[in-house]
Parts: structure tokens; C-alpha cells; sequence
């Protein structure tokens, strides 16, 4: 057994039995002419399951470059960029399964992940593809969830049957049932099931399909099953469908019994409605101040959808203009960012432009996205035109992730005339992260790229216009039909206003073979960066260099990554520069073999 081959089944014995720190403190010592690629990558994996996640994703990136054909490593590199945020885990994913379709841990992660950023339509493809790979429940229940949230609550029925009803996937199934509005079939299930009274989650399915088949029924049921065992998701089931038959007065006793000093504001705002009905608004009103401008409003999930009760309630109580006063003095900056933009169009409906826009800007440095659209809507019903395509340059500049840029798109796209310069913006930013974008950001920004055709055609410039269709034409998702044809209509009108042989080269760019000017025995390296230039010219030079050579000329330890990525440049220009001559205790020995 060689040096190299010890080395190997050391630490992947190590590894093997999660020994990650001892598995990399053996790598660390190991001389580097002993390290071959499989152990870089062992090493990569060990910083990874050790947290050490910035070292993990410069070992990866330096492998990706090494072993640009290695689906393992985009995988692992993918899983440190998404444990760190970072949204470029979707292009990783992506590799990794375009490098190995069949794969099922690559398409697991990369279903996941996009499961678990809400692209559905893009995920849903990925776990069929799954399933009928490996026939595992658990890649089933993750298509029956994307079935859920795309609205196919039919096609997941029918899934979950035709698989054999997977004991994995029954709560998802009971979900679909629930839904698509198979109250009884609901029912029957869980009755079925046994013991459902132990599962809260089950009562709560129960009790919510009793109340459309037998209401009576669900009455007693969520009576029993609360003295049973209180839950508070029960309680707060029990009190609305309580408030739908208007018994006011037995809600306003469950939720005094069970939810009004629930630690969750969510529950103790539903019984406003019961006090202001039983006790009088004066009471009501104290509950709202106190969970809306308090603590505890930054633990609701969706403060706006109450605000609106609130402020009516006020002004039954203290009149338009002393209500409105009376919220002024309440919106300090601790408050939700959608309280303070409810505020500050509250002012704009009354002619307050002043404290609209004030309270505007107050949300809008806490939430660039979502209040700096609400903010430009404001300033163009106030017809401000100038500022609001002023702030929303402002947001397109400034916006980092893809899903706040196509967020900030649907913004841009609801406008009655978006204008042309923004529009040209936030296409030049999706060109910029297309390989980031969710389905619905591509269908987004084929909508862009149909405006864009559509302006152009107007402005005569039917070239431009013919650019845009077919870069839409591109990227629109197989679904969004509807986008597709008028693109493809734009392509048609676009086409007949051109020279019949013109043809975009930014859009069907024509490979040209570059070949290397020589000049005597010397080579033109202008495919080559500055810093490539030195070490070929070094390298020529001395004819034969070590890696420690080479780090001088380079400015970097990663000397391995620079050579293999010129000899990549090279051979894509046909040209034989360098080749790798073995080991030496100062690490890897390249030979010049240029002319």
C-alpha cells in the first residue's frame, strides 16, 4: 500500500466514524504530494460537518475549479452556500443534478431547496422525477406538498392512492382532502385511524371537517376534546366557528377561557370583536394599543390585516381627526414596518402629506422592499411621478436577493404605465441573476422582456425589439403560455420591420475559432489575465517550477486551481502550454511544453 492510498483509508476510517476534527488534523499534517482529489474533497466534507463553513466553501470553490465535472462537490458546495443564506446554493443544486440527472441526493436537496424557497412550479418537476427514481414515502409526501401549495389537490389525491396510500404521506393526504373540499371522506379517514384524540393535529382535521358535514356533531366534539386536552390552535378553531353561528356570548367564555392570556398575540386579538360586542369598545380598544403598538406586535405574523378594525374602531370612538392624532403620537420606530405604512396612508387618504411621507421614509429604512413599493405607490396616486421613479431606481440599485428584485418587479409591473428606463433596469438586473430566479421570477421577467418589445416596436426601434422577444422567448416558463404567445407575437411584428438578414449577435452569437498569433517562437497571451500572463511567462522562463515557484509569481497559495485553469484556457485556444510532471516535497512540478 503506497503513502497516498494510506493516507486515504486513515481518514476516510475517520470519517466514517464522525471523527471530523481527527479526520482533518491527519489531512493537515499529510504532506501535499500525498493529497490527491478525493481527499481534498473528504476534506471539504469534514469542514463542512465540523460548521466550519467559510473555509468549507474556499476548499469547494478551488475543487470546483480543479474538477469542474464533479457533481459531489457542486452538491456539498451548494449545501454550505444554503446552511449560509446564500442564495447561490440554487445554481450549485442545479449543476449537480444537470451532472448527474439520476442522482437521487441531488435531486433531493435541490427539491428541497426549492421547496423550501416557495418555487413550487419548479420543484413539483424534480420530485417526480424523485419519486419514480426511488419509490421512497418521503420523496412522495414532498411532491404531495408541492400538489398542496400549487393548488393540484385532485392530482395529490390520486398520487397518494395510486402509490398505496403510504402511511408516510396520510397527514398530507388528510391536508388534500381538507382542501378539495372532501369533508366526508375527511372524516371517514380519521375515524378510521384510531386514536385520533391523542393527536391534536388529527382532532383539529376532525372538528374542522365535522363542521361542514354536521355542525351539531363538531360542537360537541370540540367541547370534548378541549376538556380532553386544551390546545390552543382548538380553541381559536372553536371560537370562530362559534362567532359563524352568532353565539357572541359562549366565543367571548372559550376565549376567556383558553386563548385570552395565550402568550400569542394572534389569539389574544380575536377576542377583540367578542369584547366590543359583550363589554363595549372601550375595552376592545385597550386589547388592540396594547398588542399593535406594544412588544408583542413584533411576534404577530401579519399585524396589517388587524389594523384596519383597529382604526375603524377609533374613529367610532375619538372621531377622523383625534383618531388619526392619537396613532401619531403611538408610531415610534419600534413599530412593525406594515403598522407604520398603514399610518402613513391613513395621513395621504386625509390630505397629511407631510406625516405620510415622514412615516413613509421611517418604514422604508427598516424595509427597503416591501415599504419602498408601498411608498411609490403613495407618491404616484399623489402624482408624483418624478420621485417615485426616483425611489424605485433607488430600490432596483440596492436590492441584493433575487426574490426581493422580483418582488420589486411585480411592483414595477402593476404600475398603469411603467416606465421605460425602469424597465430597462430591472432587465438588465434580471440578466444579471437569471440563473437565481424562481419560476415566477422568470415569468416576471418575461413579462419585463415583453414590455421592453413592446416599447421598442413603439419607439421604431424594431431591432431592439426582436432582441428582447426572442431573450423572452428564452427564458419564459413552458406554463406561462400566455406570455409566450404574445413574445411570439412581438417576434413576429419585430421580424417584418428588419432587413431580412439581420440577425442579433447578443442573442445567437456566432463561436468564432481564435487562433494564436505567433510571432517567431512566441505565443500572444491576451486570453490570459495579468496575473495567468506572469506565471506562463515565469514558467517559460524557468521551463520546470514547483508549486512553491509558482505561489511568488502568483500571489496566492492556490497555485494548483491558477495552472489548471490556463491549461483549460489553453487547450480551448489549441494550444499546449504546461504539463503536470508529479510530486515534489514543495508540492505539484509543472513543465513548460509551449512553443
Amino acid at each position: 500500500m503506497t503513502d497516498t492510498e494510506g493516507i486515504r483509508y486513515e481518514a476516510f476510517r475517520l470519517f466514517e466514524q464522525q471523527k471530523y476534527s481527527a479526520c482533518l488534523d491527519l489531512i493537515h499534517s499529510t504532506p501535499p504530494r500525498s493529497i490527491d482529489t478525493r481527499i481534498q474533497i473528504l476534506e471539504a466534507i469534514c469542514l463542512y460537518s465540523n460548521g466550519s463553513l467559510d473555509d468549507a466553501e474556499v476548499c469547494l470553490r478551488d475543487l470546483r475549479a480543479r474538477v469542474p465535472d464533479s457533481a459531489e462537490v457542486c452538491l456539498y458546495l451548494g449545501k454550505v452556500l444554503e446552511q449560509k443564506g446564500d442564495e447561490g446554493a440554487r445554481t450549485e443544486y442545479a449543476k449537480a443534478v444537470k451532472l448527474t440527472p439520476d442522482h437521487p441526493e441531488g435531486i433531493r436537496r435541490y427539491a428541497r431547496y426549492l421547496s423550501g424557497a416557495g418555487d413550487h412550479r419548479a420543484a413539483v418537476c424534480l420530485f417526480r422525477r424523485l419519486a419514480l427514481l426511488t419509490g421512497d414515502p418521503e420523496d412522495l409526501a414532498g411532491l404531495l406538498k408541492c400538489h398542496y401549495a400549487l393548488g393540484e389537490y385532485e392530482e395529490g389525491i390520486t398520487r397518494y392512492q395510486q402509490a398505496g396510500s403510504p402511511a408516510e404521506c396520510f397527514r398530507i393526504y388528510l391536508d388534500l382532502l381538507l382542501v378539495s373540499g372532501r369533508y366526508q371522506d375527511l372524516t371517514d379517514e380519521i375515524e378510521a385511524s384510531h386514536g385520533y384524540q391523542k393527536d391534536s393535529d388529527l382532532t383539529l382535521l376532525y372538528c374542522e371537517a365535522l363542521i361542514q358535514v354536521n355542525p351539531d356533531q363538531a360542537d360537541r366534539e370540540f367541547l370534548i376534546q378541549l376538556k380532553r386536552g386544551p390546545s390552543a390552535d382548538l380553541a381559536s378553531r372553536y371560537v370562530r366557528f362559534l362567532s359563524s353561528r352568532d353565539l357572541i356570548r359562549e366565543a367571548l367564555g372559550v376565549w376567556s377561557t383558553w386563548l385570552a392570556k395565550s402568550g400569542e398575540s394572534e389569539y389574544q386579538l380575536q377576542g377583540i370583536p367578542l369584547l366590543e360586542s359583550v363589554s363595549g369598545p372601550e375595552q376592545a380598544l385597550d386589547l388592540y394599543q396594547k398588542v399593535l403598538f406594544g412588544d408583542e406586535s413584533r411576534s404577530l405574523p401579519d399585524p396589517t390585516k388587524w389594523f384596519s378594525s383597529y382604526r375603524n374602531l377609533l374613529i367610532r370612538i375619538k372621531g377622523p381627526e383625534a383618531a388619526l392624532d392619537h396613532v401619531l403620537t403611538l408610531s415610534g420606530s419600534d413599530l412593525p414596518t406594515g403598522i407604520l405604512v398603514r399610518i402613513a396612508e391613513w395621513c395621504g387618504e386625509v390630505g397629511r402629506h407631510e406625516d405620510a411621507k415622514r412615516i413613509f421614509l421611517q418604514a422604508f429604512r427598516s424595509d427597503l422592499t416591501n415599504a419602498g413599493l408601498a411608498y411609490s405607490s403613495y407618491l404616484a396616486r399623489a402624482g408624483e411621478k418624478r420621485e417615485q421613479k426616483k425611489i424605485l431606481g433607488y430600490i432596483l440599485k440596492t436590492v441584493r436577493k433575487a426574490r426581493d428584485l422580483e418582488a420589486v418587479a411585480d411592483g414595477i409591473l402593476a404600475m398603469a404605465d411603467p416606465d421605460h428606463d425602469l424597465i430597462s433596469s430591472l432587465n438588465q438586473r434580471f440578466d444579471e441573476r437569471i440563473a437565481l430566479l424562481s419560476q415566477h421570477g422568470r415569468e416576471v421577467y418575461a413579462r419585463c422582456l415583453t414590455l421592453a418589445a413592446e416599447q421598442d416596436l413603439q419607439s421604431g426601434s424594431p431591432d431592439r425589439a426582436l432582441e428582447h422577444s426572442l431573450a423572452g422567448l428564452a427564458i419564459v416558463p413552458v406554463d406561462a403560455t400566455t406570455i409566450a404567445e404574445s413574445l411570439f407575437a412581438l417576434l413576429v411584428a419585430s421580424k417584418t420591420q428588419v432587413l431580412p438578414d439581420y440577425l442579433p449577435s447578443q442573442i445567437c452569437p456566432i463561436a468564432k475559432t481564435q487562433n494564436p498569433v505567433s510571432t517567431g517562437n512566441q505565443i500572444s497571451l491576451s486570453w490570459l489575465d495579468p496575473g495567468e500572463e506572469s506565471v506562463v511567462e515565469y514558467l517559460r522562463k524557468h521551463r520546470v517550477c514547483n508549486e512553491m515557484d509558482l505561489r511568488r509569481v502568483a500571489g496566492t497559495r492556490r497555485v494548483a486551481g491558477l495552472m489548471n485553469r490556463i491549461m483549460r484556457k489553453a487547450e480551448e485556444q489549441g494550444v499546449h502550454l504546461a504539463e503536470k510532471e508529479g510530486y515534489s516535497e514543495f508540492g505539484e512540478v509543472y513543465r513548460y511544453a509551449g512553443p
